[in-house]
């Protein structure tokens, strides 16, 4: 399962505002078919450049770069196991898909938050990372408008650590209409580096939430059916 997302008037307090007349993200979306499976919608949000040991909140960003795209879900793969005791390479499993990522991964071999990547030690050289994930209760209803919004805001309060002159791009990954239908509920968050590579995880601790009650929950609500930009 995998990418989805409608403009809020007002930006969420933890992002940067879009420049005006700056079309968002689902209005770049790639035409759906309709005899495939559902499309997840992916959301790759702001870049930032990391200082040396500098804690780094997305909110205080201010270069924004925000773009979207649809891919096709991925059909149900066998689990890859993992090595406990890397050698040299650092490599603890390959081909690992991104539903099987854990938060805290440091990823090769990274193509795109919906792709299968190799999964090495932080410490060895890296593209890109599993910085937080959520679900949201499988009871929750899809929110008015879209899921979107709720990702960004959980994705943009993960604090970041620096990485020497590393320029990182954050990719979200969140369900559209269709695949909440089908039972998607995680929202990942990504960190990639867009030139180079890092050599040291950029989080403390990832972050990870487990499938909030829909009362405690300060993200979705029950709702009416999404705008079309959001299907």
């Amino acid at each position: 399962m995998e990418p989805r997302s409608t403009p809020d008037e007002t930006p969420s307090p933890y992002l940067p505002p879009r420049p005006s007349g700056d079309p968002g993200p689902q209005d770049r979306q790639e035409d759906h078919h309709d005899d495939g499976p559902a499309p997840r919608r992916r959301v790759a949000g702001w870049v930032v450049v990391a200082a040396v040991a500098a804690l780094v909140l997305l909110g205080a960003l201010l270069v924004p770069w925000l773009q979207s795209s649809s891919r096709t879900a991925p059909t149900p793969e066998a689990s890859v196991s993992r090595n406990p005791s890397p050698g040299v390479d650092g490599i603890v499993a390959r081909a690992v898909p991104a539903a099987q990522q854990v938060p805290g991964d440091c990823l090769t071999d990274f193509e795109d938050i919906e792709s299968a990547s190799t999964v090495v030690e932080c410490e060895k050289a890296h593209q890109a990372q599993l910085i937080a994930r959520k679900t949201w209760p499988e009871s929750a209803s899809f929110p008015e408008g879209g899921m979107r919004g709720p990702a960004e805001e959980f994705c943009g309060q993960v604090p970041l650590t620096g990485s020497p002159q590393a320029q990182v791009r954050i990719e979200i990954s969140h369900p559209n209409q269709a695949t909440w239908e089908e039972g998607d509920r995680r929202v990942d968050c990504v960190a990639h580096a867009l030139q180079g590579t890092l050599t040291a995880s950029l989080v403390e601790t990832p972050v990870v939430e487990p499938s909030p009650t829909p009362s405690a929950s300060a993200s979705p609500t029950p709702s009416a059916s999404p705008s079309p930009s959001d299907g």
